[in-house]
């Protein structure tokens, strides 16, 4: 299976109902996962069982096609790829983190929004996300909230509560907004049923509730003209 590498490789994938779950690592999780104090820009803290968990996720992955998404940045750069090399996990199928949020933040995220509505999707996320503009856009059927931040504290019962949305509602696609949880989330749930495809989504879902989260969404030009670019084509 090729990997994905553009906004147009994904809406591939959704269209031919291919089953993956990308789980995705960013400068948070590395720095949880390296056992750096302190915590990522949502105000999560870097404990030792989410730490743990993170690993978990690398070194024991569920069955079924997994992709690690990756973006250490360049300050962790060099030790991420050195404790990668030192756990013989460069055979892991690595991609680019970035693409979904890249397009959404260039007003090129139109087709795989499109691709989202033609699936029956459920989405993992916080409060802030059970909004009628994010689930009119996206086609949300169901939703299962999580804490807004260190949502990892709440995971046994989200793992539960997610369990039960996929029997209920039977998704072939889970959007999942869980900060650093959003990993072992999906890996838990992945090793507990035969899951449709799962996608970290991050905080790409964040400026369809009109929450301006990363410095991409708070240009000025984002918000008033970039943004509606996403938005070109779809249905009411």
């Amino acid at each position: 299976m090729r990997t994905p590498v553009c906004v147009q490789d994904y809406v591939e994938l959704l269209d031919k109902r291919t089953r993956f779950v990308q789980a995705n690592y960013g400068d948070g999780e590395w720095a949880c996962i390296l056992g750096h104090p302190g915590q990522n820009c949502n105000g999560e803290h870097y404990i030792q069982p989410l730490q743990m968990a993170l690993i978990d996720t690398l070194v024991n992955p569920p069955p079924g096609h997994i992709w690690y998404g990756s973006n250490p940045g360049k300050k962790l750069g060099p030790s991420v790829e050195e404790w990668i090399t030192n756990r013989c996990l460069n055979q892991r199928v690595w991609v680019y983190k970035e693409v979904l949020s890249g397009a959404n933040a260039n007003g090129k995220l139109g087709p795989l929004i499109q691709a989202v509505r033609r699936r029956r999707t459920v989405l993992v996320g916080p409060k802030h996300l059970r909004n009628e503009d994010v689930h009119k856009i996206w086609n949300i059927k169901a939703q299962v909230s999580v804490p807004t931040s260190d949502a990892f504290l709440a995971i046994e019962r989200t793992v539960e509560q997610t369990l039960e949305m996929v029997w209920k509602e039977k998704p072939d696609l889970i959007l999942v907004c869980s900060g650093m949880a959003a990993n072992p989330l999906m890996f838990r749930v992945a090793r507990l049923c035969a899951v449709p495809t799962m996608i970290d989504m991050g905080a790409t879902l964040d400026p369809y509730a009109g929450i301006w989260s990363r410095n991409a969404y708070r240009k000025d030009e984002f918000q008033k003209k970039i943004f509606q670019k996403n938005l070109v084509g779809l249905e009411s």
